[in-house]
């Protein structure tokens, strides 16, 4: 029941719509669905009485970033900020043990996997006509469409205003202005990370079954992110595939199929590097493009900031505060960094807790890393991990979920299969 509950949570997930249930606020149906699903979940197991729960440890460390979130509440400038920052993450970190439950088999995993792709593989075609519609149409005219008719049933009226206010969906390549493959994302940001993480789960599909449908699926996942031409998608699909590399040279190693390699790589970035996403890419390694010098001064900006509070931040979702006493809820004033975010808003305290659950995944799987299924799962981390270098992808109600079946997934791989009696289920009597 819940393997099937969730299939259809991710594979539905590019395309939540939003409730306005006052007026300013917006949430996806996602995040009444969650709550709902974990009730059912808890009132299951408590009637089995038997729940399969997370390790203590891995429990522990869940509950005290959730505590830790809410707690910061008490030194925020604007503690209805926190407080509204911290329920969206409690609300999704409900789907992690429902996740840890059912993710022990691997068919569920791939089940599971195969549900994110195939949403993916529906929301990078609708991207990319998107992006080949502005041809036709014209660009002024599909962005009015896109943010006045389109974005507002999916994010809601008021995200949707932010958006269009703040027109991250355009991008000047060589003098022109282009409208990026977004589909119902709220940026091109955050739908290039989610059609690279699907990607690197459809990889891991095809090395496991060898079936030509997942090859064509991941090269369609691959065109989105780079029509989407954020350079944060292209650093994690060049993160996640150097990292999937790395472990298949050193299984099938020889001179040949490095050189093969090697040349091929050199031939396709001298090609690429003579396409507008080519110039798009190389610009990210650039010290003098203009957004790489913003984003430099943002973060050094930050690190002034974590000087002044380093244990605790500022609370959570108050950093806009810090630098504009004025700014409002849904102004977007951030580091553009994760890990820096993270230690502006709770401090080291708040992100030791966050980054133990990524090395975890990491060093639980380790063993069974010449799984295929595994390796794509890694590889979907590595590509969260690397773009959250250059974005904030916790609070999407589209990749927080993704990411933590990626956590769930890659930590009970490493577990394998137990009997009930070495399970970590916890006995009611």
């Amino acid at each position: 029941m819940f393997e099937t509950a969730l299939f259809w949570i991710f594979l539905l997930l590019p395309f939540q719509f939003a409730l306005s249930p006052a007026s300013g606020i917006d949430f996806a149906l996602i995040r009444v669905a969650i709550p709902l699903l974990f009730l059912a979940w808890l009132a299951s197991g408590l009637t089995k009485r038997s729940l399969n729960l997370p390790s203590p440890f891995l429990f522990s460390i869940l509950l005290f970033f959730a505590a830790f979130s809410f707690l910061s509440m008490f030194w925020a400038s604007e503690p209805g900020w926190a407080f509204r920052k911290a329920s969206f993450l409690a609300n999704f970190l409900l789907l992690f043990p429902i996740l840890w439950d059912v993710a022990e088999e691997k068919y569920v995993r791939m089940r599971l996997a195969k549900g994110v792709v195939l949403g993916a593989f529906v929301a990078a075609c609708i991207g990319i006509f998107q992006f080949f519609l502005q041809f036709i149409v014209g660009v002024e005219t599909l962005f009015r469409f896109w943010t006045n008719t389109l974005l507002p049933f999916f994010l809601g009226e008021n995200f949707a205003s932010a958006v269009a206010t703040y027109p991250s969906l355009l991008v000047n390549v060589s003098g022109e202005t282009l409208m990026r493959a977004t589909a119902f994302f709220p940026d091109p940001h955050l739908f290039s990370l989610f059609m690279a993480i699907s990607a690197f789960l459809s990889l891991g599909i095809f090395m496991e079954n060898r079936k030509t449908f997942w090859a064509i699926v991941f090269g369609i996942l691959t065109l989105a992110v780079l029509l989407a031409f954020s350079r944060g998608g292209y650093l994690a699909l060049f993160g996640g595939g150097t990292l999937l590399g790395f472990f298949r040279m050193r299984e099938h190693f020889s001179l040949r199929t490095f050189l093969i390699c090697f040349l091929g790589v050199l031939a396709f970035l001298g090609i690429f590097s003579t396409t507008p996403v080519g110039t798009r890419f190389f610009e990210s390694f650039s010290l003098e493009e203009g957004s790489n010098r913003a984003r430099l001064l943002l973060w050094g900006e930050a690190l002034e900031h974590i000087r002044e509070r380093p244990l605790l931040g500022t609370g959570l979702g108050n950093y806009p505060l810090a630098v504009k006493p004025e700014a409002t809820y849904r102004e977007p004033i951030y580091a553009h960094n994760l890990f820096l975010d993270l230690t502006l808003e709770l401090g080291f305290i708040g992100l030791l807790a966050f980054i133990l659950l990524p090395l975890m995944a990491i060093f639980g799987s380790y063993k069974v890393r010449k799984d295929p299924l595994v390796l794509g799962y890694l590889g979907a981390l590595t590509a969260f991990l690397v773009h959250s270098f250059f974005e904030t992808p916790i609070y999407s109600v589209h990749v927080f979920p993704l990411y933590l079946l990626v956590l769930a997934a890659l930590m009970r791989s490493g577990k394998g299969r137990v009997s009930p009696r070495k399970s970590e289920a916890l006995r009611l009597s």
